[in-house]
């Protein structure tokens, strides 16, 4: 599946079409043909992302609130000697 070398709409049409037809998803197809068409010489600007403005982003009202501070655990031998302290008080 090899697609078209060219700038032209038609040819960008017809490897949206044949990237279609191989099973890609259409957004996928649309991007692969752009590229090719960007390698071949067209003027096709790149897309513009919002970065930073992902799904995890924050919304408006959510900004600032920090997670409640989490109890340090204590690791084996200081849980032990803490136990041994205890029952030997």
């Amino acid at each position: 599946m090899p697609l078209l070398k060219g700038s032209s709409r038609q040819v960008i049409g017809e490897n949206i079409s044949e990237a279609r037809r191989s099973g890609y998803p259409e957004a996928q197809a649309v991007a692969m043909s752009l590229n090719q068409a960007r390698k071949s010489g067209a003027k096709i600007p790149k897309k513009k992302g919002n970065p930073g403005k992902g799904k995890n982003h924050p919304k408006k009202g959510e900004r600032g609130k920090k997670h409640p501070p989490m109890q340090k655990r204590m690791s084996g031998q200081k849980k032990n000697a803490n136990e041994a302290e205890k029952q030997t008080s």
